[in-house]
């Protein structure tokens, strides 16, 4: 099987809001370049994270052990993460595993950066 590349963009919004946007597949060779990128933003003082996985087409197990860590990891520091837009499929995986009752899935990236304001991210 063929992996795609992933890319992230990350956009900093406030002192301690940030939104990272995962393009492409999160699987075994991907998801380190992930968590690299999300711990060093938590490092930074960035512990509100909007994932955006509105062009993520597949999840593996990897990628959403990545995600619980990162929420334990940002929750450690009085943070949030929340998940935006899922594809369909990484949706469905989402719910089989029960991880919607774990992360505030929103359909917007508005949306989910306004309940991370309710929570306590700063933004401007």
């Amino acid at each position: 099987m063929e992996t795609m590349p992933i890319d992230i963009k990350i956009r900093k919004l406030g002192a301690n809001l940030a939104v990272v946007e995962l393009i492409g597949d999160c699987d075994l060779y991907t998801t380190p370049k992930a968590k690299q990128a999300i711990v060093e933003l938590i490092e930074q003082g960035y512990v509100f994270l909007a994932v955006v996985l509105e062009k993520t087409a597949y999840m593996d197990s990897t990628a959403l052990g990545m995600l619980v860590g990162s929420l334990k990891r940002v929750r450690e520091h009085k943070g949030d993460l929340a998940l935006v837009a899922p594809q369909p499929r990484v949706q469905r995986l989402l719910d089989i595993t029960r991880l919607t009752t774990v992360f505030d899935v929103s359909a917007t990236e508005e949306s989910a950066i306004e309940s991370l304001r309710q929570r306590g991210a700063k933004v401007p």
